[in-house]
């Protein structure tokens, strides 16, 4: 993706990116968001358990492990010392369930 953007910067054109990688590369793009919030660019991280898995306890765990309070937390201030911004948002049930 950082190609990508570097391709776009050079040719004065459009991409479409994830914004954690936009962040990453901003300090050497002459790039600007056009679109950068909003339901379209939802993008939903999935856990699904197998029915006929082969352990589906710890698959449970898993999925127990990423909606704990304090993963929850981490997801949220990921980024955020970096870039200023989270690169992701936490879980939340409105949108996921």
């Amino acid at each position: 993706m950082g190609a990508t953007l570097a391709m776009a910067n050079e040719m004065m054109a459009y991409t479409l990116t994830d914004k954690g990688t936009f962040l990453a590369y901003q300090g050497d793009l002459d790039l600007i968001t056009l679109l950068d919030t909003g339901d379209i660019l939802l993008n939903v991280y999935t856990v699904l358990i197998c029915k006929n898995g082969v352990n589906p306890e710890m698959a449970q765990n898993l999925v127990d492990f990423l909606r704990a309070n304090y993963v929850q937390d981490l997801i949220a201030e990921f980024g955020v010392s970096d870039y200023g911004e989270s690169l992701f948002y936490p879980y939340n049930p409105e949108i996921c369930d």
